[in-house]
Parts: structure tokens; sequence; C-alpha cells
């Protein structure tokens, strides 16, 4: 059991903890995993690292993900609406927790991006949902929306083709 001196648990350091400590563990694994899907996710069919996130969404995430780092390790033993909360700095060999749950919640958004990318390949690959036809509806669409020569081209933004921008009524009809 994880409460016994000398078990596997105890000796990762996530062994016999309480109610107040696995709250602010499963705070940190929310937290964590939520984030680092956020780049999953931007990326569409391509692995995350395929494209860099802008400066400030990097930023912010690396604030967001120490920022509750630091939380989960300080936040004062206590009592919120009811429920035991305590900081994983509290109690022997309990930062070590906030490191393991780190190391899971990087494994699994590894392999949540490879399921990603291959659930798209599948998608595209047998057409699924006639997504190539979309998709070259899309790039016919913005064809049609270039304007000019080749010399002096003027590309308009893309618009959705679910739902096309209302026609004008002619002046002096109401």
């Amino acid at each position: 059991s994880a409460w016994q001196p000398g078990s596997g648990f105890q000796g990762l350091g996530i062994g016999g903890m309480d109610y107040g400590h696995i709250v602010n563990v499963i705070f940190l694994k929310v937290a964590v995993s939520d984030i680092l899907t956020l780049f999953s996710s931007r990326t569409a069919q391509e692995f995350f690292f395929q494209r860099k996130p802008h400066p400030v969404l990097f930023g912010g995430c690396v604030f967001a993900l120490c920022l509750s780092t630091l939380l989960s390790l300080v936040w004062p033993c206590s009592v919120l609406d009811g429920v035991p909360v305590c900081g994983l700095g509290y109690g022997q060999d309990r930062q070590k927790i906030a490191l393991w749950v780190w190391l899971y919640c990087l494994v699994v958004f590894i392999i949540q991006d490879c399921v990603k990318v291959a659930t798209w390949r599948t998608i595209m690959y047998f057409n699924l949902f006639n997504v190539n036809n979309i998709v070259e509806d899309k790039v016919a669409h913005t064809e049609e929306v270039i304007s000019g020569d080749s010399n002096n081209t003027t590309v308009v933004e893309m618009q959705p083709m679910i739902n096309p921008a209302p026609v004008p009524a002619p002046a002096g009809h109401h």
C-alpha cells in the first residue's frame, strides 16, 4: 500500500497522501495538461513542434504553468468551500509529486499529439466527413476572391462559405 514505509510509492515520493494533497495534485494535473493541449490543438494536422506559437501565447503559457506549479506547491493547508487543500510543498518529500505530475502530463501530451496527427491523416486519406472536398471548396472560394491582374493583385480575406455576407439593399429602398 502507498502508506507502508518502504513501498514503491513511498520511494517515488508519492505515497500516503492525504485528501488535501490529492486535491492539489488534481489541480496541477488539470492546469498543466490543459495548457499543453493548447499547443497541440492549435496546429491541426501537424505535430505541435511544426509551427512556432506566437511569442505572446508562449509567454502567457509559460507564466501560467509556472504560476500553477508554484501555487500547487505553496498553497497553505486550509479548507476552501468545505474542501481541504494543502500545498505539495508541505510534508515530507511532497515536492516530488509535482515532478511526477509534470512527467505524466508531458508523456500524455506527446501521445495525444501523435494520436491527433494519426487521426487527421486517417480522416484526410479516407476523406471522412467529406473533408477533402470542403478544403477544395474553400481554396476555390479563395481564388474567386482574388482580384486584379498579375502585376497588381489584391487578396481579400477569405470569408466563411456557410453564411455569406448579406447583399445591401439598393439606395432608396426601405
